[in-house]
């Protein structure tokens, strides 16, 4: 497992975790799209 496939895949939880509550991460962190 390289060190760029590990970071993808923490970015791609975080991401799913923001779609379970999008209203609060997006509201905060302010990301769109």
């Amino acid at each position: 497992m390289t060190p760029e496939f590990k970071f993808k895949f923490l970015l791609l939880l975080f991401f799913l975790q923001g779609e379970r509550v999008s209203s609060r991460t997006v509201g905060t962190i302010g990301i769109s799209g």
